[in-house]
């Protein structure tokens, strides 16, 4: 929390967090294997397929940028899996009504700014990504609206 208060650490974090994750992974992820697996798979199944690979992706990540160990790391490794997915939902949802890269880079860079500053234990970390299931699932049928004002 201490960054918080430091304007410079900030702006370095925000930084990082630019050139870490979003601005590379993004093209590939959103900007390829999305449409590819909508197309073959349809909205729910294609993104359901893209968040597994997406936090399957990140296994290193689960071993090597985490303190957790045993039960503990299990719940760790279950909450990414989940809120990975569910951050492929929400992309997607978005996506769907603006289909462009950038809101996609935007959400998984607010997601990975919010872990710069992430201190608390790994049962916050589930309750955060149980959090952004319910926001995938409350989100979800407006896909369906987007979708259909496509066909008309």
């Amino acid at each position: 929390m201490a960054q918080l208060t430091i304007p410079a650490a900030l702006g370095g974090a925000m930084l990082l967090t630019v050139f870490q994750g979003p601005s590379g992974e993004e093209s590939g992820w959103r900007g390829y294997l999305r449409p590819e697996l909508e197309s073959r798979y349809g909205f729910i199944n294609g993104n359901l397929i893209l968040g597994l690979i997406w936090a399957f992706w990140h296994t290193p990540l689960w071993f090597v940028a985490s303190d957790f160990a045993g039960l503990e790391s299990l719940i760790y490794i279950l909450a990414n899996i989940f809120v990975l997915t569910a951050l492929t939902f929400i992309m997607a949802i978005f996506m769907k009504r603006c289909d462009h890269l950038f809101i996609a880079f935007f959400i998984h860079f607010c997601f990975n700014l919010s872990l710069r500053f992430f201190e608390g234990n790994v049962l916050f970390f589930a309750i955060l990504s149980v959090l952004f299931v319910v926001a995938a699932l409350v989100l979800l049928p407006f896909s369906k609206r987007f979708h259909r004002n496509e066909e008309n």
